[in-house]
């Protein structure tokens, strides 16, 4: 067999070209399934956030749904969720605090996030 690991912000592409996709913001895996559970159930908020920026043909092409905030540095050591500053999912006073670990909500799709974890 043979294996590619192919890099995009485009989520249509990668659905073109993987069996399987994993998500990755600010170097950290947030969200891995199969192809097409991650389409049909994306979990995570940055996940879902990606989904959302993608134009659509019966969709005003002149105004995508950007993600809200600032990017945070990369060099930043972040306490917490690094997508927290930018979640609309957060829990503050939990996000913010630790990083939520990875945990499998569906066989074979993980997720990093409180929301789906047992101490939230």
């Amino acid at each position: 067999g043979m294996s590619i690991m192919y890099i995009s912000h485009d989520l249509t592409v990668v659905g073109g070209v993987a069996d399987d996709v994993v998500v990755m913001y600010l170097g950290l895996v947030m969200e891995q399934a199969s192809t097409n559970e991650l389409f049909d159930n994306p979990l995570h908020p940055y996940t879902e956030a990606l989904w959302r920026s993608i134009p659509t043909i019966d969709g005003d092409l002149d105004r995508l749904t950007p993600i809200r905030g600032a990017l945070p540095s990369p060099f930043a050591v972040h306490q917490g969720c690094p997508f927290f500053s930018r979640c609309e999912k957060r829990i503050p006073g939990v996000c913010d605090v630790s990083r939520p670990p990875m945990v499998e909500v569906r066989p074979q799709h993980w997720v990093r996030c409180f929301l789906y974890t047992e101490s939230k």
